[in-house]
């Protein structure tokens, strides 16, 4: 499942989720390619900003936002909620701008980037 959650005209929030049967062969890499692909093509969507955002410690998720070209923004303490309880939340943002390709500003040791 992938989606786009409208945030105003011209910016939306990815979402996805995958069985664990399918995970890491890629397809949700190449799927999130895709949704930005058609989210930010003019005569697609045409977005200016898609924003993610996962509980911390989701690395598989986060994973894939970076090597779609997402820039990390930061952690929002206690920014979500998951079963009545506040949990912190990573944040990571693309612009229409910015290259499709791995994003080389995540923090190093937090994500396991060398």
């Amino acid at each position: 499942m992938i989606g786009l959650n409208a945030r105003d005209e011209s910016a939306s929030e990815i979402g996805f989720w995958l069985i664990p049967a399918q995970r890491g062969r890629g397809l949700m890499s190449r799927a999130v390619a895709l949704v930005c692909e058609f989210g930010f093509q003019p005569d697609g969507l045409g977005l200016s900003r898609i924003s993610w955002r996962a509980f911390v410690g989701n690395h598989a998720s986060a994973a894939v936002v970076r090597r779609n070209g997402f820039r990390y923004e930061g952690m929002a303490r206690l920014g979500s909620i998951q079963r009545d309880r506040r949990r912190d939340t990573w944040l990571a943002g693309r612009l229409a701008t910015d290259p499709p390709g791995p994003a080389p500003d995540w923090p190093a040791g937090e994500f396991g980037i060398a």
